[in-house]
């Protein structure tokens, strides 16, 4: 149920007499929300106000008989610091949001109760709450989650990791020490990126594919060179190729799908130019996985115009689609 203005007002007067007084009877809650408001309320609206308190604002407010009067059993307070604009409220409910979407995620569940705390401070200071106009794709159970908040730990503190890694194409099993440097999610999928100390290079792991892991001791000195804002600049998904360049990527969109390509653009070295045939995209990419595997999605929407090598790689593998059919 939203909360208005006027209720809002008595649990404010509530809250500072709870915080200056000890032991206040309802009867002097109800005068003293009657004389700062110039108002009369009945005893069932004061109970009402504190039974709002306790279960939607989390209030500790709790009834001595012996003094026969209600108190804080420990510190609150619901007032704020700062005074927040209608925008300020707004930003602040779209993050609480987005924020409580994840809180299933083992490494987020610390927050679920910051996310109840900043939705709630914000439910207080709106006149008028609709808890269903935003709506996100709810975020799956992916294997390794349970993994994420050690390596987030081991991340933030550098220290090295130890776990034994199974690839999709293997059934075997292989130990590896990493130190992470960085922990990346593409398309609900968890990654850890750091130095092997074994191979002498960055390397790329999926969460998803580590059986048992363990976080060790030592500390390790992160590498200077490693950049985490550049190192998948030229990369559209989670594969980097060292030994390559990014090439200029030239792709041919019908005017339908163009349009979706403007509003969503593929990668942040997108650049567009609009033509009679479509629209014209250039991207500067490694020639990755992930980048054909965004072409094929487009299906016959799109045509690569270069490089020739791309080209001839999207055609080899449209005719094995088509090879599926015969």
């Amino acid at each position: 149920m939203p909360i208005n203005k006027d209720a809002y007002a008595r649990y404010r007067i509530i809250d500072d007499v709870l915080n200056y007084r000890k032991y206040v009877s309802l009867q002097r809650l109800k005068e003293y929300c009657e004389e700062r408001l110039d108002d009369t309320f009945s005893d069932r609206t004061i109970k009402n106000d504190i039974y709002t308190m306790r279960d939607t604002f989390d209030a500790p407010i709790e009834f001595d008989k012996l003094n026969k009067g209600y108190f804080y059993a420990e510190n609150f307070s619901m007032q704020t610091t700062a005074p927040l604009k209608s925008n300020d409220v707004s930003a602040l409910h779209f993050a609480a949001s987005m924020l409580g979407q994840f809180q299933e995620i083992p490494v987020l569940a610390d927050f679920k109760s910051t996310a109840d705390k900043i939705i709630k401070a914000i439910k207080i200071r709106q006149e008028e709450e609709n808890n269903n106009f935003i709506q996100f794709e709810k975020t799956p159970f992916f294997k390794g989650g349970d993994f994420l908040s050690d390596f987030a730990t081991a991340t933030r503190r550098n220290y090295p990791v130890k776990f034994t890694y199974q690839r999709f194409s293997t059934d075997s099993e292989k130990e590896h020490i990493l130190h992470p440097y960085l922990l990346k999610e593409y398309r609900n999928r968890w990654y850890v990126i750091g130095w092997h100390p074994e191979r002498e290079m960055i390397r790329i792991f999926g969460l998803d594919r580590i059986q048992k892991m363990e976080v060790l001791e030592d500390i390790f000195d992160p590498r200077p060179d490693f950049e985490a804002d550049t190192y998948f600049k030229h990369s559209l998904g989670i594969t980097v190729l060292q030994d390559q360049e990014p090439q200029e990527i030239i792709l041919l969109f019908n005017e339908t799908q163009g349009k979706y390509i403007q509003a969503q653009p593929m990668h942040e070295t997108q650049e567009v130019e609009e033509s009679s045939e479509g629209l014209i995209v250039r991207l500067k990419l490694l020639i990755t996985y992930e980048l054909v595997s965004e072409i094929l999605n487009h299906g016959e929407k799109v045509k690569v115009l270069a490089p020739q090598s791309l080209q001839d790689l999207i055609k080899e593998r449209l005719m094995q689609a088509l090879k599926q059919y015969e």
